[in-house]
């Protein structure tokens, strides 16, 4: 029989050691405590939101409108929905094809700068979604909208 080396055996041990120490370490690792807690180690992929696009009665006359005036409009009118930007920023593909060609604001992103409110945004440049950001000072179009819960309307 011939000798074999311990190091020469390629085992589950060695391989889950390989998966950590890989470029998705960081998934395993979490695969890994959810699995040792006896939870499902890869859980489905979370939903996309269930959102609308809405503007101002103002806008939809054509009326002059601050992204401000805008987004307190739709709070007050459908609230707000967490969490909506960071599910679309980590998964683009699921932005809805509709979205290209609109300026699309995030309200549950709004933060002060310097003493301004800003707000996120997303919008498609022909090739590729654009994050960004826009004083809520700015004056909107006709093509801005903002991503308001779904239920609500």
């Amino acid at each position: 029989m011939p000798k074999i080396a311990h190091c020469d055996c390629r085992g589950s041990l060695n391989s889950l050691n390989d998966a950590l120490a890989g470029e998705n370490g960081d998934a395993w690792l979490d695969a890994l405590i959810r699995f040792l807690r006896k939870e499902n180690p890869w859980p489905a992929p979370a939903p996309s939101p269930r959102v609308c696009l809405v503007q101002t009665p103002a806008q939809a006359q054509s009326r002059r409108v601050s992204l401000g005036e805008m987004l307190d409009d739709a709070k007050k009118r459908c609230g707000v929905l967490h969490g909506t930007y960071d599910f679309y920023r980590q998964n683009p593909e699921k932005i809805p094809s509709e979205w290209k060609g609109k300026q699309v604001f995030f309200p549950e992103t709004e933060f002060g700068l310097h003493g301004n409110r800003c707000v996120r945004c997303v919008c498609w440049d022909g090739s590729c979604w654009n994050w960004d950001v826009s004083w809520v000072s700015y004056e909107v179009g006709s093509g801005d909208f903002v991503a308001v819960p779904a239920s609500v309307l």
